[in-house]
């Protein structure tokens, strides 16, 4: 719950709320305040990047100044139902409107001021930069709505207002709205409410096609309203239940100007109209321009155009160009004012003389009387009436009477075409004078003896006579003018009564009828009476307190405090004399002076010990004559907080010196415990405790500089938090200086040009410097721990007197030096002037090069099957010498790599085992430096490889494999057995090369190599052998005759080659005298064959022949299902020597001849399927190789 107690400063709220869009609205607020009671406080507010609103205000009241609200993904800052008094608020960049005011009154916002909202939305509702709805909606006393000096730039929609009235806007501005209206108000959701909208100093500056401002359903009171740019003007259509104004503004349109409908009343001063392309236009409305004119600029308009039931009042403006009209019911009046003037033949004017006056058309007769001036500003008069019927009239003419005193008087006739003075003179005989009387005022009170004023010197004569005055009490008689006892001047227009100058008193005390009579020198004369007392008064009592009075007329005073009376500027009318005291309610006899009482003292010292904590005090002042004057307030007692009371202490001026400071003299009034806060205006918060702690003190170090130390006192009451009292004091501090110390290496070390040498400056550093800017937060070095930020830019710096450039501008550096004799320098600078320098003398000697080894790591464990790579690239001498490298292993006869240099980096393989490796640097001067470490080679399994084959290799039918397993490797050298084998398993061979002839057919020839430890690898290859048919040559028939009748001895012998060598069976055929014999042929070695498997076929048998010329012997080979081309030879029969050739085929040689055709023919039908079985085989055999099948080839097609 929060209420007026609650003060917010300097708030920043960034990237909050809930961002699920499904989360109550208020959940997505970056800030909410609901049931906020009048009013906490909250300033210096920035939201930014909030999922919803930035700042949700719903159901009471906030105060605050200064917010930034941006970048949030709804309404920048949201009001409902809340009463916010705000001053400078800007809003910028929100998904939704800038500033939305709905469903509140007592709405105060200044400042207010918004840009690039609501982009991309359609809503006004939900894009404008300053969106109002129903605030208010009905009109109250003290309940306003406002924004003063508020704006709206570039938002998506500009100011909207929704059914709202009893608003206030002043010092408007509105820039380029993406969309609508620059202003936009509809009241039309409240049209059956009476209640207006004030508008005030509004600029509207907008480009668009459309209107600039527009108002529906709205009554307004608009005062210095000014359009600029491109636009449509402004449409005002009225609610019309109250008047409206218009005034000092000045209307642009160039395609549109001023529309009004509805307007039941609109009165309008000093508005121009610069119009182009467009007349105001005018539509069931009464309206009044006063002092108003149409620009006289090239192309702009200079009349209205009236659209029915209007009637237009155009009073002492600038020319009217003949209106526009649609319907017949439009009136257009051009009105003037008129000046009237009754006086005398003196020329004065006569004070409440009456005038009438009459017109010639239109108006009615006018009487009225004239003020105390004479003269009075009556009108308008119409001076020429415009209809749609009769056009433009002639001129309405004017008389005009005046009287005085029973005296009248005419003046000439006069036409009405401008603002007119008319003086009407009257000679009246002569009048008495008139008293304007200015002091004493009636019924005014006097202390005794005062000095009273009688002042009429501004009474007059109409006739120009001298005056003379008497004035006269009823108490003590003429008072002056015709020799009164008070004097005056010369004709008593003014005298002192009780000058202070005169030592007689001519106004005695009581209540006086005091009469003034003016005569003029023709015996004229006026009287006026007042009444004036004078009384001896009490005194005045003028109170002041310290502590001050609230404005509710309460002291609140602390409980031991005591209070000061101020009575300075108390005093008695009379000068008597005067007793002034107080007394508080509680105690006794308060309206008696205290006996020790016997003057009015300037200042009265009050304490309240043991007094309740509310009472009154009243403070009298007495004259002894009159009831003392009294003066009463309230005082509330509380707990008082302490007064800070500090001391400070130091031992040295400069910030690495202690400094105390002391507040152990802050006491309590009541006794309760002191909290305390110790503050620097550079260091921040130094301490703070409660004195339950122990002491009030602090004992540290300040940083540098001019410190304003505050010590800040309060007690531990829970009431009494955020209050405090203060003291401060200044301290300057001043620099301390840097510290340098080498602390590593010690002076005069011996070291080499090849050893990184540490430069460590433990010790050394700058008490202006914070621990926290430190290299591990500046652990060894002098720093400041108690401060985050340093005050010192405090500069390191190594230095070698042999080498040109520093060494390095850290705390410690890592370097190696070139060989020789260095003085090494630290420099520790903070600017100040003062650096310290420290120095020691280190020796470096030449060196031998340094190996930088990348690769391989110590310890690192390989394979053998995988090179080392050995990178050393990085590797130099600190001498600039050129240098070799050469690295040896305990497991090999010799050097891995032998005096290569290190611009490349380099691979091996190396043998399994447990190496250690030897790096040997040598440079050209013969220094060396070695470096050892291990390195595990792993053993890896063989490599199985078959040479000479690929893979679905197709083999020529009889062709000898030579299988080659000599391409197998095993890193380790140790393959120790060979297997050469089938799919099926059939081992082939345990030697690294074999040969073998394969049968026909696809096969699968695996090759296993394994190495000591057992480890195998297999390598494969799928083979095609070719299938031949077997091909018979050379054929031999013994004899070469055959006789007939006679058993003959016949040997056959065929060469037949099978280059597969799958053909077992090679037969024939004998026929002779349409007899034939089969017969099968060998090739073992038997019957007649003499060498076996040599390729030659025998077949030896006895054949008797009886008939025939001739003997047909064929011969051919069988390959399973193929049979080869037949081999015939045809061998005579000698039976006798006569028969020839054609007695052959006509006797027995026929018959031969058709079984030797039928068998050719039989033969080739055999090769022709033969083949065609062949090449079906050879195709699935290479389709079973494939990596694809072909059928899901051809689904795929």
């Amino acid at each position: 719950m929060l209420d007026s107690s609650t003060i917010i400063n300097r708030l920043d709220m960034m990237r909050n709320g809930n961002p699920s869009p499904v989360s109550p609205y208020n959940d997505r607020a970056g800030m909410f305040l609901r049931s906020a009671n009048w009013a906490p406080t909250v300033n210096d507010l920035v939201v930014r990047n909030s999922t919803g609103p930035g700042v949700l205000l719903w159901k009471g009241g906030v105060q605050g100044s200064y917010w930034d609200i941006s970048n949030n993904g709804a309404t920048g800052l949201d009001i409902r139902e809340f009463h916010p008094d705000l001053f400078l608020v800007t809003s910028h960049n929100n998904s939704g409107n800038g500033v939305s005011v709905i469903d509140s009154s007592n709405v105060e916002l200044e400042q207010v001021h918004t840009s690039n909202n609501g982009l991309g939305s359609i809503s006004a509702s939900s894009g404008s930069g300053i969106y109002f709805e129903e605030s208010n909606d009905v009109v109250s006393a003290g309940k306003n709505v406002s924004c003063t000096d508020c704006s709206t730039t570039q938002d998506q929609f500009g100011l909207v207002i929704r059914n709202s009235i009893d608003i206030y806007l002043d010092g408007i501005v509105s820039r380029d709205p993406v969309s609508g209206p620059a202003l936009d108000i509809d009241n039309r959701g409240i049209s059956e409410r009476e209640g207006t909208v004030s508008l005030a100093n509004v600029s509207i500056f907008q480009n668009t096609s459309s209107y600039s401002i527009e108002l529906v359903g709205v009554d307004a009171l608009i005062e210095t309203l000014e359009i600029y740019g491109s636009n449509g003007g402004m449409n005002w259509v009225a609610n019309g239940q109250l008047s409206s104004h218009l005034n000092s503004s000045i209307i642009r349109g160039n395609q549109g100007c001023l529309d009004l409908v509805d307007h039941s009343e609109l009165i309008s001063n000093s508005v121009i109209f610069e119009c182009m392309g467009a007349n105001p236009s005018v539509s069931s409305s009464f309206v009044n321009f006063t002092d108003s004119f149409f620009s006289h600029a090239q192309g702009m308009s200079d009349t209205f155009s009236t659209q029915g039931n209007s009637h237009v009042r155009w009073i002492s403006s600038s020319n009217l160009g003949t209106p526009n009209f649609s319907g017949s019911d439009n009136i257009v009046d051009v009105m003037w004012l008129v000046e009237a003037n009754v006086i005398n033949q003196h020329l004065r004017n006569i004070p409440y003389s009456d005038i009438n006056i009459t017109f010639s058309q239109y108006e009615s007769d006018f009487t009225a009387t004239l003020p105390y001036l004479g003269r009075e500003l009556v009108g308008p008069f119409i001076g020429q009436r415009w209809t749609p019927v009769q056009g433009w009239s002639l001129n309405n003419t004017m008389n005009m009477g005046c009287d005085y005193d029973g005296v009248h008087n005419d003046t000439i006739p006069m036409q009405l075409e401008s603002d007119i003075v008319v003086l009407c003179m009257v000679e009246i005989s002569n009048q008495p004078p008139f008293i304007i009387w200015t002091t004493p005022e009636d019924e005014s009170v006097y202390p005794s003896g005062s000095t009273v004023t009688f002042n009429a010197n501004e009474s007059w004569d109409l006739d120009n006579d001298n005056l003379t005055y008497t004035w006269t009490s009823n108490i003590d008689g003429n008072l002056a003018g015709d020799f009164g006892v008070c004097g005056g001047d010369a004709n008593g227009s003014f005298f002192l009564g009780n000058p202070w100058s005169s030592s007689h008193d001519c106004l005695s005390d009581g209540l006086h009828q005091i009469t003034l009579e003016v005569c003029d020198d023709q015996g004229h004369c006026s009287t006026e009476s007042r009444q004036i007392e004078l009384t001896n008064l009490p005194p005045l009592l003028t109170v002041g307190t310290s502590p001050s009075i609230s404005s509710w007329g309460t002291l609140y005073l602390g409980q031991t405090a005591n209070v000061t009376i101020y009575l300075s500027e108390t005093y008695d009318p009379e000068g008597d004399a005067m007793t002034c005291w107080a007394t508080a309610s509680y105690e006794d006899g308060g309206s008696t002076p205290p006996e020790d009482s016997n003057d009015c003292p300037s200042q009265i010292i009050r304490a309240f010990p043991e007094a309740p904590n509310q009472f009154s005090v009243t403070v009298y002042a007495s004259d002894g004559i009159n009831p003392p004057s009294t003066w009463v307030f309230n005082v509330e007692l509380y707990n008082e907080i302490p007064d800070a009371v500090m001391s400070i202490s130091r031992s040295g001026q400069s910030s690495s010196d202690i400094l105390i400071i002391d507040g152990s003299q802050t006491i309590d009034p009541e006794g309760d415990y002191v909290k305390f806060k110790f503050l620097s205006d550079l260091d921040g918060t130094i301490h703070s405790g409660t004195s339950t702690d122990g002491n009030i003190e602090w004992v540290g170090t300040l940083s540098k500089g001019l410190h304003t130390i505050t010590m800040q006192a309060s007690d531990v009451r829970p009431g009494h938090a955020g209050q405090w009292t203060t003291t401060s004091q200044q301290v300057q501090v001043n620099n301390s200086n840097p510290v340098s110390v080498i602390s590593s290496p010690i002076d005069g070390s011996l070291t080499d040009s090849g050893t990184i040498i540490t430069l460590d400056s433990t010790g050394s550093g700058d008490w202006d410097i914070a621990c926290s800017d430190l290299p591990e937060n500046g652990s060894g070095l002098i720093c400041n721990p108690n401060t985050l930020s340093s005050t010192d830019l405090v500069s390191v710096l190594w230095e070698s007197d042999i080498v040109e450039t520093p060494l390095g501008s850290d705390w410690t550096v890592e370097t190696r030096l070139p060989e020789g004799v260095h003085q090494i320098t630290l420099t520790v600078d903070d600017g100040s002037g003062n650096p310290d320098i420290s120095e020691i003398m280190l020796r470096v000697d030449e060196s031998a090069p340094v190996l930088i080894l990348d690769s391989p790591v110590p310890d690192v464990v390989v394979y053998s099957n995988l090179p080392v790579l050995f990178d050393f690239r990085r590797s130099f001498d600190a001498d600039g010498d050129d240098f070799t490298v050469t690295i040896t292993s305990d497991l090999m006869m010799n050097p891995i790599l032998e005096e290569v240099t290190n611009d490349f980096w380099y691979n091996d393989y190396l043998p399994h085992g447990v190496h250690t490796l030897t790096i040997q640097l040598t440079d050209e001067n013969g220094m060396t430096r070695s470096h050892s470490q291990k390195i595990t080679v792993l053993e890896t399994d063989p490599v199985a490889l078959i040479s000479g084959l690929s893979e679905g290799q197709y083999i020529v039918p009889g062709t000898v494999l030579e299988l080659n397993g000599s391409g197998s490797f095993d890193y380790d050298n140790d393959i120790t057995l060979y297997r050469w084998s089938l799919s099926d398993g059939t081992v082939i061979s345990d030697r690294e090369k074999a040969s073998i002839q394969l049968p026909p057919g696809p096969v699968r020839i695996d090759l296993v190599v394994q190495d000591s430890r057992g480890a195998q690898s297999l390598s494969s290859v799928n083979l095609t052998i070719g299938a031949s048919s077997p091909i018979l040559r050379d054929m031999s028939v013994s004899p070469q005759e055959l006789e007939m009748g006679v058993v003959n001895s016949i040997r056959i012998t065929v060469v037949m080659e099978d280059v597969d060598g799958t053909t077992s069976s090679v037969g024939g055929e004998m026929v002779a005298g349409g007899l034939s014999k089969g017969f099968q042929m060998r090739d073992d070695g038997q019957l007649g064959d003499l060498v076996a498997d040599d390729g030659i076929w025998t077949f030896e048998t006895n054949w008797e022949i009886t008939s025939g010329s001739s003997a047909s012997i064929g011969v051919w080979a069988v390959d399973g299902d193929t049979v080869s081309p037949t081999l015939m030879s045809i061998i005579p029969i000698v039976e006798n020597e006569g028969l020839d050739i054609v007695g052959w085929i006509v006797g027995s040689g026929l018959p031969v001849v058709i079984v030797i055709i039928s068998i050719l023919i039989a033969v080739g039908m055999v090769l022709v399927a033969n083949r065609r079985r062949e090449i079906e085989r050879d195709l699935e055999m290479i389709e079973s190789w494939s990596t694809f099948d072909s059928r899901d080839y051809d689904d795929e097609v």
